[in-house]
């Protein structure tokens, strides 16, 4: 059984992994704020090795509750760029917000069908640019060469052509 030190000490880690100041997560746990050194105390405890690999472990499952994944995403903002308006009610992950006007009428926003396209658009990795290859091997680079030294000789011959006619 955990005694009254480690309760606190639990009491303090979970408070701190779920973003609570350490100097509040200490008074809140349970300990004494007389003399203030609450600030002092807090930021030893936190040093305390126990207590950090505590806060790790609150920390990460508090994580892994929230993890979204990729295909979870993409789903969601198909979902809303398939599902009719009319479709939305108060209920639907889709809603964005929700009103009852002066007459009683419900009113639900959905959340927009542009933007979800566009977010699946980049999540997709659909906006990016279309990749041509382009071979510049010895062959091309001959015939371009080639190309070069006829324009060249043809330019010669036409500046030559205007020195013998003046």
């Amino acid at each position: 059984m955990l005694d009254a030190m480690n309760i606190r000490h639990e009491r303090f880690a979970e408070l701190v992994a779920s973003g609570v100041p350490a100097v509040r997560a200490y008074t809140e746990a349970g300990y004494s704020n007389k003399g203030k050194n609450a600030e002092a105390n807090a930021t030893r405890l936190m040093a305390n090795d126990g207590v950090k690999s505590r806060i790790a472990e609150f920390r990460a499952k508090s994580s892994a509750k929230l993890e979204l994944k990729r295909e979870d995403l993409a789903r969601h903002l198909m979902n809303a760029v398939r599902t009719p308006i009319g479709e939305v009610d108060e209920n639907s992950p889709l809603a964005q917000e929700y009103t009852i006007d002066r007459e009683g009428r419900k009113r639900v926003k959905m959340i927009g069908k542009i933007e979800c396209a566009r977010l699946l658009c980049e999540l997709m990795g659909w906006k990016e640019p279309e990749k041509h290859e382009v071979h510049a091997g010895p062959s091309n680079l001959d015939a371009i060469r080639e190309r070069a030294k006829s324009i060249v000789s043809a330019l010669d011959r036409s500046g030559r052509n205007r020195d013998e006619s003046r």
